[in-house]
């Protein structure tokens, strides 16, 4: 196409569905230059759902003229019209639909399709297969906003500032509460106490970082009980939070990641790097969650790890990192809906 491809984002504002279409953009940079406008909507109310998933299905025609207002209160749309739209989450997706019909821009969109029609959508991203239909297409992996190249351009730096030479350096990721899992003190002090002495064995250092769902009573016994010696750099959320996810990764040759944050595993394995889903007692996740972390174990993309055994010595695992990077694989599998659309 002549010129930047013009991409809007609808976002609901939510981290995950924010990282998603993140990297869905990235994967679209890979076919082009983007020019990318980001446009926050917020759904009135939820009984809004059934009655636009009824109109949009029924409805004949484009419903050019339906008043986006009234069911969202919504950024200002940009001057230029859109060649494609990016949303992600079932709360935004109504909004993207319209926007879409009123544009004639392709849609593409991350997440269940629950009751809405595939027709709706150039390309609809889940996990597992939802309807007979070429718009669907099936990615083992969430689009997720990880750039290898950039990872390990930000990792050699920071391993360069920490003066790590040849060391081995691990990122432990620090979620929370959420998803099933929860977390008490005897949880934090044995994570803490088990890396140092997972990190001591093996002549290790760790790039710690804990997160907003953390807290700050578990980041104070964190930062008491893990053995300052084996810390090469330690992010405290609560204290002073800084966004080092990329530079982590770049410099990690192995992540070790709390199992309640699926986009942080996520973003780990994308990364290619070996990851241990490290569990607490209290462990009750659904049975949507179980599936993906079972996936994930059978693929050999990660290996659960329970908190309490960290201290002991780790088996042989066999990894199977993933080779090739996902957004090259996800542009060529949007390139391929975008020249049909």
């Amino acid at each position: 196409m002549n010129g930047p491809r013009r991409v809007w984002v609808v976002s609901d504002g939510k981290p995950g569905h924010y990282n998603q279409s993140r990297g869905v953009v990235l994967a679209l940079q890979r076919l082009g230059q983007v020019e990318q406008s980001w446009i926050n909507v917020r759904l009135r109310s939820g009984l809004w759902r059934v009655p636009l998933t009824l109109l949009l299905n029924r409805v004949p025609g484009t419903l050019r003229a339906f008043p986006l207002a009234w069911a969202y209160e919504h950024d200002p749309l940009p001057d230029s019209p859109p060649d494609v739209i990016v949303v992600a989450g079932g709360r935004a997706v109504f909004a993207a639909i319209l926007l879409a019909r009123r544009t004639g821009a392709a849609l593409v969109y991350c997440g269940s399709l629950r009751r809405l029609a595939p027709r709706h959508f150039t390309a609809v991203l889940t996990l597992e297969r939802q309807a007979d239909h070429p718009a669907n297409v099936v990615v083992e992996f969430p689009p997720m906003p990880v750039d290898r190249d950039d990872a390990a351009r930000r990792g050699a730096e920071l391993r360069a500032r920490l003066s790590a030479g040849d060391t081995p350096l691990w990122a432990v990721l620090v979620g929370g509460d959420g998803a099933g899992f929860s977390y008490d003190d005897a949880d934090w002090r044995a994570l803490a106490r088990g890396m140092s002495e997972r990190a001591r064995a093996a002549g290790a250092r760790l790039l710690v970082t804990t997160s907003r769902r953390t807290g700050a009573d578990a980041d104070a016994l964190l930062r008491a009980e893990f053995d300052q010696a084996v810390l090469a750099d330690a992010v405290w959320y609560s204290v002073a939070p800084r966004a080092v996810m990329a530079e982590y990764l770049g410099a990690a040759s192995r992540v070790y990641c709390t199992a309640d944050s699926m986009s942080m595993l996520m973003e780990s394995v994308v990364a290619g790097r070996p990851v241990y889903a490290m569990q607490p007692r209290a462990c009750r996740p659904d049975a949507r969650y179980r599936a993906v972390l079972g996936r994930l174990a059978a693929a050999r993309r990660v290996v659960p790890v329970d908190i309490d055994r960290l201290a002991q010595p780790p088996g042989e695992e066999d990894f199977r990192c993933l080779q090739a990077d996902p957004l090259d694989t996800l542009a060529s599998l949007l390139a391929s809906r975008l020249e049909r659309s």
